[in-house]
């Protein structure tokens, strides 16, 4: 390829590293390998959310990637921030400062899920929800005339946005009418079917809908990460859809390090919310120790920013001599402990539009090629992924007597020589991120050319 077959393109997206996250992995790998596919990356982003967690290698490997930032003003932050000295008087146990912007991303799904671990909808985010589409609303409003001289000055050929949150599609879609390029719009979520999608009244709703119409209806293509997502946009409009799933990047993966002798050991990677409640399976791990002689030492490690509603039902159960909180770590490092264990586990919860959804930590499995244990509801995309990868075990969501036997058969089977796992090595093959960049460098020339 040529220098004078090279094209820029603008990447709008809220959250981009330093910050960490699933939904961040999927766009800085996607900058990172684009230019090898003959298209250059010019982010524009958000500043870093106070209290989110942060990776700075992953910050590294995306150093010379063109970026403009604009000041986050997360909306759901701000309330937390005006709310934290009353909620502290009162002692009402409300998350404040900088944790409480992390607690405002657990918007929930309402009465379904209440009382379950980490579900509860914080006060910040139905406030929030009241006043604005969502919590980059103000971030994107700032965006679309920044965006639209970078496209210029750029000469940018296309322009790429990426959500949740969704209003960055809508800033990206204004962007690119008002330039006159195409858009492509990059949905990680679905936008109206979403577990973690709060609208405080019918009216909240159908605004959401019908910014969905417009903005995938303007869409040159929508990319979205699973065939659900996918279905989902074309009834919204979208035209041309193209799914290319989360994945893993080849270069990040590190190698196993089990040990034999050692009792089962199960590792979970990532933040608890109410589509991966892990109450049903914090109650099967209790359960499958007094049934099974070989479950009773077994370990469990969870990596990722502590939940003190998750670390009270393990009290509860009993089992704090063998779960382990290891918070928050760089992504390296969290993969190091993830590859000592012997099957990493997936959970999503039964609720709507979870059957769209994966979790980017299977795909870090997959990339290890690592046993997997996935608590996920039957008929969805990380079930049918998992079976397609011959993976390892599918439990539908909330059969806690069939994750009991689950984790007991998987204790005997680690006693008796380890876990195996036949994984098909091609479907494993097909999620590397340099490929995934690749199929979407193809969908920009598609609506380029």
């Amino acid at each position: 390829m040529t220098e004078s077959d090279r094209r820029t393109v603008l990447v709008l997206t809220y959250e981009y590293p330093p910050s960490a996250g699933g939904g961040v992995q999927r766009v800085a790998k996607l900058t990172r390998y684009l230019p090898e596919h003959g298209f250059d990356p010019v982010v524009l982003a958000a500043e870093p959310v106070s209290g989110r967690p942060q990776d700075e290698e992953l910050a590294a490997e995306v150093a010379d990637v063109p970026e403009t930032r604009l000041p986050a003003r997360n909306v759901s932050a701000g309330f937390a921030r005006l709310l934290a000295g009353p909620k502290r008087l009162a002692g009402s146990g409300v998350a404040s400062g900088a944790h409480a912007d992390v607690a405002a991303s657990e918007a929930a799904t309402g009465a379904r899920a209440r009382g379950r671990a980490g579900s509860r909808i914080p006060l910040s985010t139905r406030l929030s929800r009241w006043v604005e589409f969502d919590d980059a609303s103000r971030w994107s409003n700032a965006a679309v005339r920044v965006g639209a001289d970078l496209v210029r000055t750029h000469d940018c050929a296309a322009v790429v946005a990426s959500g949740p949150p969704f209003s960055t599609l809508a800033a990206g879609a204004w962007i690119a009418n008002t330039t006159g390029v195409p858009f492509v719009a990059d949905m990680r979520d679905p936008w109206l079917e979403n577990a973690s999608a709060y609208w405080p009244t019918r009216w909240h709703r159908r605004r959401a809908q019908r910014v969905a119409v417009s903005v995938l209806g303007s869409a040159a293509a929508v990319v979205a990460v699973s065939e659900p997502i996918a279905e989902e946009a074309a009834t919204y409009g979208a035209r041309t859809l193209r799914v290319i799933p989360n994945g893993f990047d080849g270069e990040d993966m590190v190698p196993r390090e089990v040990d034999p002798s050692a009792p089962l050991r199960l590792a979970f990677m990532g933040t608890f919310y109410a589509a991966t409640d892990p109450t049903d399976l914090l109650t099967a791990f209790a359960e499958a120790a007094e049934r099974n002689a070989e479950a009773r030492d077994a370990q469990l490690d969870i990596v990722g920013p502590e939940r003190a509603s998750v670390r009270a039902t393990v009290e509860r159960l009993g089992i704090s001599d063998r779960v382990r909180f290891l918070g928050y770590l760089s992504h390296s490092d969290a993969l190091r402990v993830i590859a000592a264990a012997d099957a990493g586990i997936v959970l999503v919860s039964d609720v709507p539009g979870s059957q769209a959804v994966y979790t980017a930590k299977l795909f870090e499995y997959l990339g290890m090629r690592m046993p997997v244990l996935a608590m996920v509801p039957e008929d969805g995309a990380a079930a049918s992924l998992v079976r397609r990868a011959r993976a390892g075990w599918v439990v539908p969501t909330g059969d806690v007597e069939e994750a009991v036997e689950t984790i007991a058969r998987m204790a005997s089977a680690k006693s008796g020589g380890g876990l195996d796992v036949d994984m098909d090595d091609e479907v494993v093959r097909g999620l590397e991120r340099r490929e995934q960049a690749g199929e979407f460098a193809a969908v920009l020339r598609g609506v380029i050319e």
